[in-house]
């Protein structure tokens, strides 16, 4: 079986459509899409929380504390952009130039 490597843009959007599906998802979501610990602290702890995109949010449910994820504000524009197919575009093509120094 061969497996194919999602684009980052494909696995930023799965991570940011399953924090709208509720408004949060809990970290283990979360790591069934990226499929280990290390990818979640990659995305999530290196990126997406460091960049202010989600933010991590705690709330009581019974006795327990459970650790939720939540997009921010910065995040939903994140995920608009990423929606928009012509920006994503236009951007690569802009990134590209600049690492090109053109």
């Amino acid at each position: 079986m061969v497996l194919v490597r999602k684009e980052p843009r494909d696995t930023c959007l799965q991570l940011l459509s399953t924090l709208n599906k509720k408004g949060k998802a809990l970290k283990w979501e979360l790591i069934k899409i990226l499929g280990s610990e290390e990818a979640f602290s990659r995305w999530f702890d290196r990126n997406l929380i460091l960049d202010k995109m989600v933010e991590p949010i705690e709330e009581k449910v019974g006795k327990r504390t459970l650790k939720y994820y939540r997009k921010t504000r910065k995040g939903e524009r994140l995920f608009g952009t990423l929606m928009d197919e012509n920006i994503v575009k236009v951007l690569g093509r802009i990134i590209g130039r600049k690492r090109l120094h053109i």
